[in-house]
């Protein structure tokens, strides 16, 4: 792969010669098939995708009369697709854009990478770049999400109006806000000022990730704090300068904290690089601390000395009021900000962040919690009862036993402990297995209430299964749970329907129980069934039939061969 630089130079020409505008063209190829990225390089090419930072070509000329101007323009070879700034990406891709205060910010997807997240990673840098205390100008930036398979040795890289990130560095966020706050940076380090261009960048992106939820304060703190390169010197370091990554980012937050206090909160270190980014040009430290001082109204001479040009370590407050934002962001537009949400514990990114059709804004001040979509564990999302009747912040509003989710799936009111007004409770009808929407589950005449308190059951309505309703045996004669009241073989609806007397067990005092006589085929409601003049019990014991009249002869015959 291969891009080339055209120079176009206007006034008298390079070279003697007869053209007008003159212009030089440069091709780089891009060295095929190395897989590694060492450290502060910009360009790879894998064969199937390439990135390819801006080869910085140097034109000198002399002249006479009028100066000539000279434009500059980096395209790719033909056939190859290519997107991008100062650092080209070079292969399939897509792409995803938003402009924000002014500026594009263009995020590149290789067809070969995995696991971009492209709304966190966009909402990120369009949250860095409000949050600057001067918009460094409306330049695009592109931002390119690195494929693996390549081995770097930075998680990031940034080469004027674009970067690149690798693909294990991508998780939070960090990493995207640091190397793009680079590009937003328009001043040059050597070593000895390394540390405020690194260390400022590591510091505002984890501050960042803090205001906007996408790490904790623990971790912000955990990560400014850090002991680690403590003895070095930051004005004396030499490659590979990794104090500037960690000391630099401690000691830049500490100048943050110092302007802070020096101002009332008023001014921070934001304010330190826009002046520098004013003025652009090589960075000293004695342009940092002269840009600080003006910044905090006072002299930092002292400060420098102890922890620039010495090896001292600054000490940073524990408390987030410490590191309040300056410039209010609202990712999602909801009317709380990035930070306000992050105390709170929503998403910055979503408007209603435990989706319970409640904003965060109206949950933000009660009662109800903005981040439990539903506050009571009732089973119905706040959004459901906020505006009733149910309370939103009591399980069961009607203090019946049932949550009110479990009355809204079985048809009762949570609003109202006894539904149907049998006298039992919702929940103890639950309990019982009745309906809590009928007064009479089993349709047997008696209140559920009743049954529930009796020795029936409230959704059988005939608990003795003798034909008989609950009702109809309660007041009595019958028992309404003993299927045979007298015991005489029938049930009480038999005997009922019979014409005998569900009480008696011999209702005919004929001497033949009740069931007795139904075997035999005789009327257990009289007592000399075909009125013979001999009782049924007295013909069964002789063995005559108690259903047909027997002679007075007939009878004493079967008897007395009874009795042989």
């Amino acid at each position: 792969m291969s891009a080339h630089t055209h120079g176009q130079s206007r006034g008298l020409p390079l070279v003697p010669c007869q053209t007008a505008t003159p212009t030089i063209t440069t091709t780089i190829e891009v060295p095929d098939g190395r897989r590694e990225l060492a450290f502060e390089t910009a360009s790879v090419d894998t064969g199937s995708w390439a990135v390819f930072a801006d080869y910085p070509t140097y034109v000198r000329w002399r002249y006479r009369g009028d100066a000539p101007t000279f434009a500059r323009e980096m395209r790719v070879a033909e056939g190859t697709t290519g997107i991008g700034g100062d650092i080209l990406y070079l292969g399939a891709h897509t792409t995803h854009e938003r402009t924000v205060d002014g500026q594009r910010q263009v995020l590149v997807v290789p067809a070969t990478a995995e696991g971009v997240a492209v709304t966190a990673t966009l909402d990120a840098l369009a949250s860095a770049r409000q949050r600057l205390a001067t918009a460094p100008g409306a330049e695009p930036v592109y931002a390119i999400a690195l494929p693996a398979g390549v081995e770097t040795a930075a998680a990031g890289r940034a080469d004027g109006n674009a970067f690149w990130v690798a693909a294990d560095a991508r998780r939070d966020g960090t990493t995207w806000v640091h190397e793009y706050l680079h590009t937003q940076q328009r001043f040059r380090h050597d070593d000895a000022t390394v540390w405020f261009t690194e260390g400022s960048a590591d510091h505002f992106a984890d501050l960042y990730a803090y205001y906007d939820g996408r790490q904790s304060f623990e971790q912000f703190r955990a990560a400014t704090t850090t002991d680690e390169d403590a003895l070095v010197v930051l004005s004396a370091l030499s490659a590979p300068r990794q104090g500037a990554y960690t000391k630099g980012q401690r000691v830049a937050a500490a100048l943050d904290q110092r302007i802070r206090n020096a101002t009332d909160g008023a001014r921070s270190l934001r304010d330190v690089v826009a002046r520098l980014n004013a003025d652009g040009g090589e960075l000293t430290n004695e342009r940092i601390r002269l840009a600080a001082e003006a910044v905090a109204g006072g002299s930092l001479n002292s400060w420098f000395d102890t922890y620039v040009d010495g090896a001292a370590v600054p000490d940073l407050p524990a408390t987030p009021s410490s590191y309040r934002p300056l410039t209010a962001v609202d990712t999602d537009g909801d009317g709380l900000t990035n930070l306000q949400e992050t105390e709170l514990g929503t998403d910055p990114r979503h408007t209603d962040a435990d989706r319970d059709g409640l904003g965060d804004t109206r949950e933000a001040d009660g009662p109800t919690d903005p981040r439990l979509a539903d506050t009571d564990d009732d089973g119905l999302p706040d959004g459901t009862e906020a505006d009733g009747p149910t309370d939103p912040t009591v399980a069961d509003t009607d203090g019946d036993g049932l949550a009110d989710g479990t009355e809204r799936d079985a048809g009762s009111d949570p609003t109202v402990a006894d539904t149907d007004g049998d006298g039992l409770a919702d929940g103890p009808e639950r309990d019982a297995g009745t309906d809590p929407t009928t007064p009479d589950t089993d349709a047997d005449g008696l209140p559920d209430a009743v049954e529930v308190d009796g020795p029936t059951d409230p959704t059988r309505a005939d608990t003795d299964g003798d034909g008989l309703a609950d009702d109809q045996e309660t007041e009595g004669p019958t028992n309404p749970t003993v299927a045979d009241t007298d015991g005489d073989g029938l049930t009480d609806g038999a005997e009922r329907d019979g014409g005998s007397n569900p009480t008696r067990a011999d209702t005919d005092g004929d001497g033949l129980a009740d069931g007795a006589e139904r075997d035999l085929g005789s009327d257990p409601t009289s007592a000399d069934t075909d009125g013979d003049g001999f009782r049924d019990a007295r013909e069964a014991a002789a063995g005559t039939d108690p259903t047909e009249a027997t002679g007075l002869v007939d009878f004493w015959v079967a008897r007395l061969f009874g009795l042989l």
